[in-house]
């Protein structure tokens, strides 16, 4: 019976304990090498759920508590679902912000807790009822240097043109010694705007659901091959000893 028990203990080992090793191994490895795979700055508010709005829409002074956002004229304007005719509806949640709310403004939220390595964002735009290519730029910028410019880019979005309301705008950036920056959306025009007059459109250029996230590396991928190379040979060494005590 001891002999009997002492087979039985060592046969799990035998049939399972290279595939725990390679798990162990593989497991720890990854973990070591994406530890901030995926990891979220303090991007805050991105959908704008917070404060809630009244019907059709509300003005937040910055600093608003929850609100995130800054506005160049003061304010950030934040519209319910349904909005409009024929209605859109926010891309995400229920409420969406509007750029322009006196003219050509800018909405803008310092991102911090930014290190070294590739980020990916995402933001949906589309344009107002009745006031044609709605313009928009989008830029990530370096908070303590404004004038290192990480990502720019000019949109456009049309309302009664596009095929769907909203439109998913996506990129990437390097943050390169960064630690914070600015997100910041900037009204160029509509197209209802006079030539001439366009700091008097206070209507434009709709955002929602903006995210930010941490793009992985090689290094995972890397920690995963070398945890298989690393547990082949431990368990072609466990072999000769596991086969000898069967």
């Amino acid at each position: 019976m001891p002999t009997l028990h002492g087979a039985t203990e060592k046969r799990p080992w035998r049939q399972f304990g290279g595939a725990a090793l390679s798990f162990m191994a593989v497991s720890t490895f990854v973990a070591l090498g994406s530890s901030s795979a995926y990891a979220l700055p303090s991007l805050s508010n991105g959908s704008f759920e917070t404060p809630t709005a009244g019907s059709p829409s509300t003005p937040f002074s910055n600093g608003t508590s929850g609100l995130a956002w800054n506005g160049s004229a003061g304010a950030v304007e934040v519209f319910t679902s349904p909005f409009g005719s024929p209605p859109i509806s926010a891309y995400q949640g229920n409420q969406f912000a509007e750029v322009q709310y006196t003219g050509m403004d800018t909405l803008s939220q310092t991102v911090t807790g930014v290190t070294p390595g590739r980020y990916a964002f995402s933001f949906a735009h589309a344009g107002r009822q009745g006031t044609g290519d709605n313009v928009l730029n989008f830029e990530v910028k370096d908070t303590s240097n404004p004038s290192n410019i990480l990502f720019s880019q000019t949109y456009t979005a049309n309302f009664n043109n596009d095929p769907t309301p909203w439109n998913l705008r996506t990129g990437t950036w390097s943050p390169t010694t960064a630690t914070s920056v600015d997100f910041v959306f900037t009204a160029i025009s509509t197209g209802v705007c006079p030539t001439g007059a366009e700091q008097q459109c206070g209507n434009g250029n709709f955002i929602d659901a903006v995210t930010l996230r941490e793009v992985p590396g090689p290094l995972p991928l890397m920690g995963a091959g070398l945890a298989l190379g690393w547990s082949r040979k431990l368990r072609s060494r466990m072999r000769p000893l596991a086969g000898g005590k069967a």
